[in-house]
Parts: structure tokens; sequence; C-alpha cells
């Protein structure tokens, strides 16, 4: 080590100086509860990367804790192990409630039941399953963001933006068309076995006037460990190994693809992650987010508009509650289109119970760093590809 790498100096500090310091050594997280089943990248584009490697790692000690028996008090002083119950999450994880960006689940129940294999009997009412214990967690426990993946709500398939943008570059403006992912929602609004509507009722009734921070596409990024420290991207030591960004905050998502371009092999190695780039950085992107956060938002208001009418029925005063949609919804309505029904926004109940009551989202991309070199044939996962 050089003399500029060094700093003999650094005992001689104030001890709340040096606290201080291994404090802002401190990795800024996304805490992954669970592994992913697969990356959010698409099918037809699926990127050669074993996501079990990234979530072990991120759920680690920091690694400050090593440097001396100071460091690791302060490590100890701002995280603790989290112990879970749940069969889909890992074991433990390394979990600092006042300084990680957010408490993210990877689970959906598609993914339950073609992995997991935990919560298979559908039962209505049912409360205690990975989604609700995490939305609890997060907010009552820690006082922490919650995380979850997209398709929980909705399905947003980034895999027909990447045939869809083939040829879009990174300066496109935001296109008038209609966006892709842009299957009409609907919800039932009676007791029938509809396990994306038990979640999205469960959402409204467990996080109300949260911010719902929502996955929609995953990168995994195989580049150079010097790079990524330099980068500060994935924290000052680089043990942040995952980080989501707002979809609309371009100079960020920029920032994530100059890194991926520091190294000039993996455009060859890894064409399907400049294809994704190239995908979250078009207005064809933005346009669809945009399309697909508005039926998000109605799901929710749905769900919140079905439950006030239960639990807080003189909200309505002498209002019959089916009159704050246009048009009215018949009594015998079993489900909700939102080509057929649209809140009537000249009601102020909306403003006064259901928009304080109704969780808000904000769409994020996420980007995962990986040291596997997963991209070289004999480092791929046995099963790659299969599903």
């Amino acid at each position: 080590m050089s003399t500029r790498d060094s700093f003999p100096q650094f005992s001689r500090l104030p001890l709340e100086l040096r606290c201080l310091i291994w404090f802002h050594c401190l990795p800024r997280r996304i805490a992954e509860e669970d592994i992913p089943y697969t990356l959010l990248d698409g099918k037809r584009s699926r990127q050669a990367c074993w996501p079990n490697r990234t979530t072990f790692k991120n759920a680690r000690v920091p690694y400050v804790a090593a440097v001396s028996r100071e460091a690791r008090q302060t490590v100890f002083e701002w995280g603790q192990h989290q112990k879970s119950q749940d069969d889909t999450s890992l074991e433990t994880i390394w979990l600092q409630p006042k300084i990680d960006l957010a408490l993210h689940l990877n689970w959906t129940r598609r993914r339950n039941h073609a992995f997991y294999q935990v919560y298979d009997a559908y039962v209505p009412g049912y409360d205690e399953t990975p989604l609700v214990m995490l939305i609890y967690r997060a907010r009552w426990d820690y006082g922490m963001r919650i995380s979850l993946v997209g398709d929980v709500i909705h399905p947003f398939d980034v895999g027909e933006l990447m045939i869809d943008t083939a040829t879009t570059t990174n300066n496109s403006p935001p296109s008038d068309s209609e966006p892709v992912a842009s299957a009409t929602p609907s919800i039932p609004i009676t007791e029938v076995q509809d396990e994306r509507a038990e979640d999205i009722y469960h959402i409204v009734a467990f996080a109300e006037d949260q911010t719902i921070y929502l996955t929609l596409v995953a990168i995994s990024l195989h580049v150079d460990k010097a790079a990524a420290l330099a980068s500060g991207l994935f924290g000052l030591l680089g043990d942040a190994l995952v980080q989501t960004v707002d979809f609309d905050d371009v100079p960020r998502l920029r920032q994530f693809y100059k890194l991926y371009n520091s190294d000039p092999t993996l455009k060859e190695a890894e064409p399907h992650v400049e294809k994704l780039f190239n995908v979250i950085l078009s207005g064809e992107f933005h346009a669809a987010v945009l399309s697909w956060e508005k039926k998000i938002r109605w799901l929710l208001q749905v769900a919140a508009w079905k439950r006030i009418q239960k639990d807080q029925p003189e909200s309505f005063g002498d209002t019959n509650p089916a009159l704050v949609w246009k048009p009215p919804v018949p009594k015998e309505q079993r489900y909700m289109r939102m080509d057929e029904y649209m809140p009537d926004e000249e009601n102020s109940w909306w403003g006064e119970y259901a928009g304080v009551q109704t969780p808000k989202v904000m769409p994020q991309v996420m980007a995962r760093l990986c040291d596997n070199q997963c991209y070289r044939e004999e480092r791929q996962p046995e099963k790659f590809g299969d599903v």
C-alpha cells in the first residue's frame, strides 16, 4: 500500500470522528429477504446470472466489521441479524433498519407455485403470506421502505419492450403511441377465488398510506470489482450489491450504464444487458411504465373502496358507495374492469377518504452486482435457461 492509500494519523482522531467515518463506510442496501426466482429481464433475453450469489453476499455483515474492534462496534450499533420464520426467506439477513434503503421481497404467488411451494392452497382471507409479513415487518417492526416485485399487483413484461424497442436509441423522446404491457386490469369485488386480488387487498389493508417501491426490471452487472468500487454505485466498500433506482431517474440510470460500458468485453459477452439498458433509457419504457402505473393506481383504488365500504361505511354518508364510480357500479357486479369503471374524481370522497388510505407506488429498476462472470458458460447455473 502506498502512502497515498494510507492515513497513519487516523488513530489520533477523536473517537467521535472515527466512529462517524466507520458509519459512512456502512453499506446502504436494498435488504432482500429472499432469493429471486428469475431476473426480471424478459424471458427472451435472460441474462446469464445466478442471483443466489448476489443475494447471499448482500445479506452478510458489512465488510468494515473486519477492519478493527472499533469498526465492528459501529457495525453492530447500526445493524442486526434478522432471523425470519418465513419459508421463502433466507435463514438470516443483516439488516440496518435506520440506514438501509428498503426491505425487499422477491416473492410472488406465481413464483411461489413454481419454486417456493408454500402456501399452495388458496385460503380466502388468509393473511400470513410472505407478502403480508414483509409489509408488517418493514412498516411496524423496522420503519423501513416497503419494496416488492411489481408483478405482485399487475404484470409488467419487459420482454415485450425488448422486441418493440429494438431500434430505439438512448435519446428517444417519449412515444405518443399505445405502450406495450398494456393488458386491461380487472379485479373481483365479491368473494371469489383470485390470488392476485388477495395480494392487492392485503397490500391496501397493511400498507395503507405508505409508498410501495415496485421493481419492474432487474439488471445484473458482471463488472470488474475495481470499477464497481470506483463508481460508488454499490456502496463505499462495494458491499451494497443490490440497488434500486426510480424508473425516471435517467442521470442515475446512466451512471449504471456507464459502469457497464467500463468493460468493453461485456458488449460482446452480454449483449442482452446492452439491450436492457437501451430499453430502460428509452421513451417507450417511460411511457409503458406510466401506463402501467395508472393501472396499479386503479387496482389499489378499487381495493381501498371495497375495504372502506366494509370498515368505514359511514364515510359515504347518505351516498350510495356505487355512485363514487363512473358509471355507478351495479349491485350484482362481480368483477370490475378499468375500461368500464373509473373513479368519479369530482366526488370529494376520493380525496377525503380513499386518497389518504390508498398506498402510493414508485416504479423501480434494480441493479445487481455479481463478480461471478456468469456469462461464461462454465459458470452458469446448472439449469440455466430452463425456466
